[in-house]
């Protein structure tokens, strides 16, 4: 398998076997695979994407 179907097959794991417990939470409407996000740059790692109906942004302590 290519480095592409290995990290895929895993994120597709992960994604499987959280899906539901996600998918329950307020807020959240979908959940998919794409391209991690870091500072508003895609990078060329995969992940698990949640989306949400409405985002917030995080308390600064």
């Amino acid at each position: 398998m290519e480095e592409f179907e290995v990290q895929l097959a895993k994120v597709a794991d992960v994604q499987a076997s959280r899906e539901e417990e996600v998918t329950t939470l307020k807020n959240v409407v979908g959940v998919g695979i794409g391209y991690k996000s870091i500072g508003g740059k895609e990078i060329t790692e995969l992940c698990m994407q949640v989306y949400v109906q409405r985002s917030f942004q995080r308390a600064i302590w």
